[in-house]
């Protein structure tokens, strides 16, 4: 498949962490709609994130921004073309799980991708050697462009993006 052949593209990113066996908590959904009838397509991409850091002292719920975006075509070109290169959504990127069971902190990963109709979902755990794999650098561009779409950065969002990263 073509980039220029992408009608619909819809990409969903959720990424959980926790500490010490607690319940998990989200720190970041990216929601990316991209429609193409006709012309250049119209795309909007939805971020939720937490406003404030995670604090594992702390019982209380936090608060959560949403922000929704308006993205240029060329931006979604270029990340349809990434993800097509990755195998999407015949085969999910050949990346393998880096949790490790001694860390003291945990992340899972869940994205998901469609194109034109058809989807593929990944479910990753994530440690501190981040993502890892035979795909790992094409999966790192993709996380930059999306993140980056979304002005999204927290301690959490450079586990997706940079090698051996420890969040603090």
């Amino acid at each position: 498949m073509d980039k220029d052949e992408i009608k619909l593209l819809d990409v969903f990113l959720a990424l959980r962490v926790g500490y010490f066996g607690i319940f998990p908590e989200v720190e970041l959904i990216c929601w990316l709609r991209s429609v193409q009838l006709s012309g250049d397509p119209t795309t909007k991409l939805l971020a939720v994130q937490p406003t404030e850091s995670f604090d594992q002292s702390k019982v209380q719920p936090r608060a959560f921004e949403a922000t929704e975006s308006s993205i240029a075509a060329a931006e979604v070109q270029a990340l349809g073309a990434l993800l097509i290169e990755l195998g999407f959504p015949e085969r999910g990127p050949r990346v393998r799980d880096t949790s490790e069971a001694g860390s003291i902190w945990w992340a899972h990963l869940t994205f998901e991708v469609g194109v034109n109709g058809k989807s593929r979902r990944l479910e990753l755990g994530l440690g501190p050697e981040g993502i890892a794999g035979q795909d790992a650098d094409g999966l790192r561009r993709v996380f930059r462009i999306l993140l980056g779409m979304g002005k999204i950065q927290n301690e959490w969002s450079i586990l997706l993006f940079q090698e051996k990263e420890r969040p603090t």
